[in-house]
């Protein structure tokens, strides 16, 4: 898995590409209910999975800010970009994520991407049902609220640490669009 940057955003987000690069396989190789979550929704094994948690291989994670997705219908933070082996993030929530480091952000940031992983793991296996490409925040597909549950539930985490809501963003500061 890597960080996608346009050239506009060359030399932005060394943080967070660290983390992602460092820190997220590991986590998910480590936590056997997020792991075990995250190859029951995908519908892979343990090993595909922990392929695509590797750097260099896709999917390749886009920072998009809500100004380039748009207003109204558009996707909010998980945007397939047809099946190119790439999803876009809100560029948003990885600011927050950059400015404060803090345990929330990270989990935000950790539950969207490895819902995005699932995302792409069922694209690319013909799994992904049509009308769940595109994650909204009022309207988050049944399977990744499962597997969000699933996952970081046994970790003791709350649901407003991994089920995005901009009401709950807007509280730890980071306004969203």
């Amino acid at each position: 898995m890597n960080l996608y940057l346009v050239p506009e955003q060359q030399g932005k987000y060394q943080a967070f590409m660290s983390w992602l690069q460092g820190q997220l396989a590991p986590f998910v190789r480590q936590s056997a209910s997020v792991c075990g979550a995250m190859i029951s929704t995908a519908g892979t094994d343990r090993d595909g999975l922990l392929k695509r948690l590797q750097g260099g291989m896709p999917p390749f994670i886009m920072v998009m800010h809500q100004q380039m997705l748009g207003h109204g219908a558009n996707p909010d933070w998980i945007v397939d970009l047809n099946g190119t082996g790439q999803f876009a993030v809100l560029g948003e929530l990885v600011d927050c994520w950059e400015q404060t480091q803090n345990t929330f952000f990270t989990r935000q940031v950790t539950s969207v991407i490895l819902m995005g992983v699932i995302q792409t793991i069922q694209n690319d296996l013909g799994t992904l049902r049509v009308g769940d490409t595109n994650v909204y925040f009022d309207a988050i597909p049944y399977h990744l609220k499962a597997f969000a549950e699933d996952a970081f539930k046994p970790l003791g985490w709350s649901r407003n640490e991994y089920i995005p809501d901009r009401g709950v963003l807007a509280q730890h500061g980071c306004s969203i669009p």
